[in-house]
């Protein structure tokens, strides 16, 4: 369908739209209107939409449509060449559909009867058949700063088990047993890992009262009182400068001896919740299987990135990918194909990939050439079940919810 240009950036996939002949005035009904999905916007100026314009479907039990007169008339309109139709976006159904995909994908996942039935099967889990064996200078730094907690979850990971539950209350260190996790699953051995039954790490420290309580939900979702630390980063150049990340960390320059053993999809409930996670990713850095500090390749998919992550923003690497490769040549115009292009690399090159629970069902995942190893949920308590099902279809042997 053809479209002016300026709808067409307004509309995105899996948009709802209401079309109708007739202006959409308030209070009215159109006497000829009909619902349509964006399946994808195409050229200039055009976008490809889904409708069903056979008849109505009033009772779910039956298939058979119902003939209806106004989808009739919106029908002869669809038709008709050169016509004329008023166009209103409705919502969104990118999260709902990523959700009901994740439902149908779960017939098809190795640990299936894990999620289903909760049955955990025997998977070997000893130290002699570890999916993960860290080096010795690594293990030592996570011996040291790690207290028997932290320890015995990021034991659990290097298991054979495919689930691990970590399990703790707000400002008990679970980012930094996310950490100390990235930190051996991107420089363990490599070994095979089972793919059928699961693991729950569950520590309970004392109870608080309801005041203790308060004070760690305050500590750990800042956000939610309307002050955001990050906001606090500034740039250093003024308004146009760039802002710090907090370290003096150089960014890594992957060499070819270096060569990842996992390539991890770390998730968040909320762009907050994501955004709390990369910053600290970019502060403090992780560790490397000789127990230096440094930035690994990261990148930051989705909407809505706080500033103090831009650097690492999909957004913000394309930009930089292409005013390089404009530098190089004659600085064409770049079409779509492009885009996907550049995009596609980030990802694959990118030793771990943040994304929202939502967007990781986007499509552009569809293109990558390395699977997901591993996928770890912050704050999956926060998600509907659904929302941390859309990750597992990328076909990954291991998950954590945090």
């Amino acid at each position: 369908m053809a479209v002016l240009d300026d709808f067409r950036e307004m509309v995105s996939e899996n948009d709802l739209l209401l079309l109708s002949k007739e202006k959409f005035e308030e209070g009215v009904t159109p006497s000829a209107y009909a619902f349509a999905l964006v399946e994808q916007r195409g050229g200039r100026e055009t976008i490809s939409l889904r409708t069903f314009v056979a008849g109505e479907i009033k009772n779910l039990n039956v298939a058979k449509p119902v003939s209806c007169s106004r989808l009739q008339r919106i029908a002869s309109i669809f038709s008709t060449t050169e016509s004329f139709l008023w166009i209103l976006k409705i919502c969104s159904l990118s999260t709902i559909m990523r959700e009901f995909s994740g439902m149908h994908s779960v017939a098809s996942l190795p640990f299936k009867d894990l999620i289903l039935s909760a049955s955990e099967k025997n998977s070997g889990g000893n130290d002699q058949n570890r999916a993960w064996n860290v080096p010795e200078p690594l293990m030592d730094y996570l011996k040291t700063n790690l207290n028997d907690s932290q320890l015995d979850a990021v034991n659990a990971g290097l298991s054979r088990r495919s689930f691990v539950l970590i399990q703790g209350p707000p400002g008990t260190g679970k980012t930094q047993t996310i950490l100390g996790l990235l930190s051996a699953v991107l420089h363990s051995a490599p070994a095979r890992m089972q793919t059928k039954g699961g693991f729950d790490v569950k520590k309970h420290g004392p109870e608080l009262d309801i005041e203790g309580k308060h004070a760690h939900w305050m500590k750990a979702s800042p956000w939610l009182i309307g002050v955001n630390p990050r906001d606090l980063i500034m740039p250093v150049d003024g308004d146009d400068g760039f802002y710090p990340t907090g370290n003096e960390l150089k960014p890594e320059v992957v060499s070819s001896n270096r060569k990842y053993r996992a390539h991890v999809l770390v998730c968040a409930p909320s762009n907050s919740a994501l955004d709390e996670i990369v910053l600290r990713v970019l502060q403090t850095g992780i560790r490397d299987e000789n127990n230096n500090t440094y930035n690994p390749k990261i990148v930051r998919i989705g909407l809505k990135a706080h500033h103090s992550v831009k650097a690492v923003s999909m957004d913000y690497l394309i930009q930089q990918k292409l005013s390089g490769v404009d530098r190089s040549s004659d600085g064409g115009r770049r079409g779509a194909g492009e885009y996907d292009r550049i995009r596609s690399s980030i990802l694959d090159e990118a030793a771990i990939v943040f994304s929202t629970l939502s967007f990781s069902g986007s499509s552009i995942f569809s293109r990558m050439a390395r699977a997901f190893d591993v996928v770890i949920i912050d704050e999956a308590a926060q998600a509907v079940e659904p929302a941390t099902l859309i990750p597992l279809i990328h076909g990954c042997k291991q998950v954590f919810l945090v």
